[in-house]
């Protein structure tokens, strides 16, 4: 399985918009197809999935989380494991 960046980055865009749910996403990203540095990433997301409500209640909180998820995004496309892509952009509804 090749995890693309335009996936994941529209994945996770999909998390905040309450449109995916965390185990959906677990299922479809698995720590193992994402190179040594899977369960580094992981960690991160789930950080990510189970900030949501504090997102829904918080711009700013949510602005930082994005920032963190295009590093992480940033350090996945470094990984070899993915396609690579200059940029990365989300959208922020905040």
């Amino acid at each position: 399985m090749q995890i693309t960046l335009a996936n994941l980055a529209n994945d996770l865009e999909g998390l905040m918009a309450g449109k995916i749910t965390g185990d959906k996403l677990r299922a479809k990203y698995p720590a193992e197809a994402m190179g040594e540095r899977g369960p580094i990433i992981w960690q991160a997301l789930e950080r990510f999935i189970g900030d949501g409500s504090r997102r829904a209640e918080d711009a700013s909180y949510a602005h930082m989380q994005l920032s963190q998820m295009r590093t992480l995004i940033h350090l996945l496309g470094n990984d070899g494991t993915t396609e690579a892509f200059a940029e990365v952009t989300f959208q922020d509804n905040s």
